[in-house]
């Protein structure tokens, strides 16, 4: 698109300085564009703090019987990978391809 605007400014007799001077400059800039928060960013972030509590629960009970609490708190840690998975589902935008909602997610 630039590359056109560029030949019908030097077709017309114009100079095309400017906007190789500005096109450079864009360029030139490095700045990422941060992508847009998930809609139900917050909730996801408590989940996967409580999930992260859930998963340390389980790596210190490995070998060993666990007791009735432990095993019910642990029971959750599904409920919440799937409460997870459904408020990021709700937080994908219409027209928005997997790599991009992928960097929103992480």
């Amino acid at each position: 698109q630039n590359l056109e605007r560029l030949e019908i400014l030097k077709k017309e007799g114009k100079s095309t300085t400017k906007a190789i001077q500005r096109k450079a400059l864009l360029e030139s800039i490095d700045h990422p564009i941060h992508p847009h928060k998930l809609k139900y960013e917050s909730e996801i972030g408590s989940l996967r703090k409580e999930l992260g509590v859930l998963l340390k629960l389980e790596q210190k009970a490995k070998g060993r019987l666990l007791s009735v609490k432990e095993t019910q708190t642990l029971a959750r840690k599904e409920e919440i990978l799937e409460e997870i998975e459904r408020l990021e589902g709700g937080s994908r935008g219409w027209f928005e391809d997997d790599v991009v909602f992928q960097s929103r997610v992480e």
